[in-house]
């Protein structure tokens, strides 16, 4: 399972948090840490704080946590999701490999006059590292 490996605290509880004695910061910020990293492993803390001060800010913050833990899990779900896809959808040509035999080809239409399937084989070359696509 995925983790975020970080405490989200956002600078909206910023003024609520200076309102608290330095003490009462020690208590939240332990508090804060212990309840992230067990929902952070999936589990549902039950987290005691004795100050009531320092409890009610722990409860104005923790569900803005959650939120940022569960906003991780769905995105890192999508990009599990799009993984499982392999690649770029039928039909797009962006990553096609050319065979030796097409790019024969294309090299004698280029040769006979054919300037499109110079586009071809650019790409080709891109591809195979030939030629880097920065250079004009």
């Amino acid at each position: 399972m995925t983790r975020i490996d970080y405490l989200p605290l956002l600078f909206s509880g910023e003024e609520q948090i200076f309102m608290l004695s330095d003490h009462q910061i020690a208590q939240l910020l332990r508090a804060m840490f212990a309840y992230s990293r067990a929902y952070a492993q999936g589990e549902s803390p039950e987290i005691e704080i004795d100050d009531p001060m320092v409890n009610i800010v722990f409860v104005g913050l923790f569900g803005a946590v959650r939120e940022r833990f569960d906003e991780y899990r769905h995105k890192c779900e999508i990009n599990r999701m799009n993984a499982l896809g392999h690649g770029a959808p039928k039909g797009n040509q962006n990553a096609r490999k050319y065979t030796e035999a097409e790019l024969q080809e294309k090299r004698e239409a280029l040769h006979n006059g054919d300037f499109s399937a110079a586009k071809v084989l650019v790409d080709a070359a891109i591809q195979k590292g030939i030629v880097n696509s920065n250079d004009e």
